[in-house]
């Protein structure tokens, strides 16, 4: 079935490919039992501090976050009634309230020890825990406000007033971070007592699981894909020969369809003596016109499958798109108007390439009337090309590209895998031959036929041929 030459190419795969899986699988492996040594050492690391001082920092974070904001609040309340009224009562009281914010941030300064307290967390996450530089910060800008203020009241100036707003607002940021600091404090010990252990044991049943997985899906691919090589190479081998058998059946069919012609040219011959003897209107006048309709599109169906089996070589001279064009519209535009479709010519290049006139021109005309059937009525097909350089052929060249644009409702996405297939067709008495035979006049001109189209947005084919070369080379 298959050569002795591909049966090398395999044996000689199959280990390679096997090795490189397993070492893919001893590296992830390794990989996994490393990720697992650092996050049992990041877990260990793990050290619980003195519950005491936590307790009191998020005490004295707390204090701050609830206290400050009540202070600045009634601060700012008094001033603006002395700023409004001019009440020298409420200045009295304003700077009341600053001594007695100023004694209380004081106190807390002098009680609470000049230290850091760092503690690490998994992951080597810090958290630090400074209340006293906190309190250092609240009494610097606090000062600050103070004289803002007394400095506000002496000269009654606009500038003095925006920046004691200022700072204000910087004392209540202060203790929204003594909030979050407190926040964070209490997680911090919640997932120390509570979550740690969870955490560990987490860490080692996911990564037990996943070298478990890797395990298994190193077996799974060796099994489903390094084993299944061979079965895979005698199926390629058993395609080759059955598309060799199709090529030959395809030979033998073209030759069948010129022994039908034959007796179809017959029988047509005599149906039209027949239908000479036949009175008009007679029911067997009309069976003899269902017949005669029969044997035409047959006909047609044995000449399309001629055109598909054994394209005849194109007869390639000097052409230019204009003049392509306009022998389509001449042809076409008629009959496009009884069903208000309108056949117009949009942007042309000057170029010329070798083509055939008659194929290309049997090319367009298909696709129009493929256009127009799926506009149906009311709609404007345009014909165009343009010059560009594309990849052909192997090989980015000049290629003029012609273009049958309409403005039909699209093609779906599952007929445009089928359309070049020979004998799908959308329509109901379609042959299906129409666009392969197409797609195969366009590869005789060393070209490709490609298809753009979207739902609600019509579609437009694409005719791309090389813009110069020698055709008898093709």
């Amino acid at each position: 079935m298959f050569s002795a030459s591909r049966l090398g190419v395999m044996k000689a795969l199959t280990p390679r490919r096997l090795t490189l899986l397993w070492l893919l699988t001893l590296l992830v492996i390794t990989a996994c039992i490393y990720v697992a040594a650092q996050a049992f050492r990041s877990v260990e690391d793990l050290t619980l501090p003195p519950t005491e001082n936590l307790t009191r920092a998020r005490q004295a974070y707390r204090e701050i976050a609830e206290h400050i904001p009540i202070a600045v609040h009634q601060l700012n309340v008094l001033l603006r009634v002395h700023v409004d009224n001019g009440s020298r009562s409420e200045l009295e009281r304003h700077t009341q309230r600053c001594a007695e914010l100023k004694q209380w941030l004081e106190t807390r300064r002098a009680n609470w020890p000049r230290s850091t307290l760092i503690f690490r967390q998994p992951a080597n996450i810090n958290l630090t825990i400074d209340v006293g530089s906190m309190l250092d910060d609240l009494i610097m800008v606090f000062d600050s406000y103070t004289d803002a203020v007394a400095a506000m009241t002496r000269t009654n100036r606009a500038p003095q007033a925006s920046r004691a707003n200022t700072l204000a607002l910087r004392l209540l940021e202060i203790a929204g971070q003594a909030q979050g600091r407190a926040e964070a404090i209490e997680v911090f010990l919640s997932f120390a007592r509570n979550w740690s252990p969870a955490y560990r044991t987490a860490i080692f049943v996911t990564i037990g699981v996943l070298i478990m997985f890797v395990i298994w899906l190193g077996f799974l691919t060796y099994r489903l894909g390094i084993a299944p090589l061979r079965q895979k190479l005698v199926e390629s081998t058993v395609t080759i020969e059955q598309q060799k058998k199709l090529a030959h059946f395809g030979e033998l069919a073209a030759g069948l369809a010129h022994e039908i012609r034959n007796p179809l040219t017959a029988i047509n011959a005599r149906l039209y003596t027949l239908q000479r003897s036949i009175p008009p209107r007679s029911p067997e006048a009309e069976d003899a016109a269902v017949i005669n309709s029969e044997i035409t599109r047959l006909d047609r169906t044995v000449k399309d499958f001629l055109k598909l089996a054994r394209p005849t070589d194109p007869l390639f001279a000097p052409l230019t798109a204009q003049t392509l064009f306009q022998e389509v519209r001449d042809l076409l535009a008629g009959e496009l108007a009884n069903h208000a479709i309108t056949l117009t010519i949009g942007t042309t290049a000057p170029d010329t390439f070798p083509a055939d006139r008659q194929q290309l021109k049997q090319v367009l005309i298909n696709l129009v009337q493929n256009a127009a059937d799926a506009i149906g009525q009311t709609g404007t097909i345009t014909l165009s090309a343009r010059c560009a350089d594309h990849h052909l052929n192997g090989q980015r060249q000049p290629v003029i590209i012609l273009e049958v644009t309409d403005t039909g409702p699209g093609i779906p996405a599952e007929v445009q895998d089928r359309l070049f297939d020979p004998f799908f067709s959308t329509k109901e008495h379609g042959t299906g031959l129409g666009l392969p035979i197409s797609a195969r006049i366009v590869a005789k001109h060393a070209g490709i036929l490609e298809l753009h189209s979207r739902l609600g947005q019509g579609a437009k084919f694409s005719i791309i041929l090389p813009l110069q070369g020698d055709p008898d080379a093709r």
